[in-house]
């Protein structure tokens, strides 16, 4: 339901088109009604969960699912409906209003999150929002350096169907694109991040409340839940550790890597002169736990990448190696 509710607001009242977009981006009276109250029941959902005392680790979890499903149908609905929305007035209403909701989640501590999840969305709307006088001077090459997490088939898309009458030749790809399906331009549900019941740092609110005769039964139930959520190893066979590891100029650490069919993230290959080959600290078949603290397992590679690409500084890894 707050996926469609937000769906509906992103695009507001229109703005005129005068405006300049730096300016507007900061002038709170173009925020529509409806996205105010949408911002402010996301407050509420937060502030509800801290006074119940949920898990930290759980809040987050829980705001990553609302802002991946928010950004792959927002980022569906926008690029699948270019008559609507590929137009620079409407860019800059959809971005003034997602800037809005970034800055909330600032405030809350969730900007990292938000950044990570919100960044289709975010470079699908900086592009229409784009200046026309800049997108009709910036080349294919350019554009596609610009926006780098819009694919090929994405950006093609809102080029060739963008308001502007006249098409410059210079927006024509290179290399030429083959035929693409409505499914290429689409962000598919197939890399949702997974739920991880956190096994300590939570605690129960009035515990001393409880029934003696449901103490049993609860017991039993939280002994289930940690048992679920522990990935089963033979005590003493693994060894964890932590690595911290600059990133190349090509935003990369040098690790390739692949899921088993327990849904385990292992390094299938190390790229020679690498930060990973250069540390010397990490061999193939190790296992990756967390990313900058972020639970790996069970998440697609494509979910790795993206954590290692958008993370600022060193990549904090968290590790598991097989003792010999």
């Amino acid at each position: 339901g707050i996926n469609a509710e937000y769906g509906e607001k992103l695009s507001g009242d229109p703005h005129s088109p005068s405006c300049r977009r730096n300016t507007a981006r900061q002038n709170l009276t173009n925020i529509g009604p409806g996205v105010k109250v949408l911002v402010q029941l996301l407050q509420k959902f937060h502030t509800l969960s801290n006074n119940c005392k949920l898990n930290s680790a759980m809040i987050k979890q829980l705001f990553v699912s609302i802002f991946y499903f928010s950004n792959t149908t927002l980022f569906n609905t926008i690029i699948e409906s270019p008559q609507l929305y590929f137009n620079w007035n409407k860019g800059i209403q959809m971005r003034i209003h997602l800037d809005y909701l970034l800055r909330w989640t600032h405030h809350v501590q969730l900007a990292q999150t938000s950044n990570l999840y919100f960044r289709e969305l975010h470079q699908l709307l900086d592009l229409l929002s784009l200046p026309k006088r800049d997108l009709l001077a910036s080349t294919w090459s350019a554009l596609s350096k610009t926006f780098p997490n819009l694919s090929p088939a994405q950006l093609n898309h809102v080029l060739s169907n963008h308001s502007v009458s006249q098409k410059p030749r210079i927006w024509k790809p290179c290399p030429p694109l083959t035929m693409t399906s409505d499914s290429n331009i689409r962000i598919e549900l197939t890399a949702y991040p997974q739920l991880v019941i956190p096994t300590r740092g939570y605690k129960l609110a009035h515990f001393s409340e409880i029934p003696d005769n449901l103490r049993p039964t609860l017991a039993k139930l939280t002994k289930s839940i940690v048992s679920m959520s522990q990935t089963k190893r033979s005590p003493g066979q693994n060894r964890t550790f932590q690595c911290s590891l600059p990133k190349n100029d090509s935003k990369s650490i040098g690790l390739k890597l692949k899921k088993n069919s327990r849904g385990h993230i292992r390094v299938s290959d190390i790229v020679l002169n690498s930060p990973a080959h250069l540390s010397g600290e990490i061999e193939c078949e190790d296992e990756i736990l967390q990313i900058n603290k972020t639970t790996v397992t069970g998440n697609s590679v494509a979910f790795c990448k993206r954590i290692i690409m958008s993370s600022e500084g060193n990549v904090q890894l968290l590790l598991s190696r097989a003792k010999s």
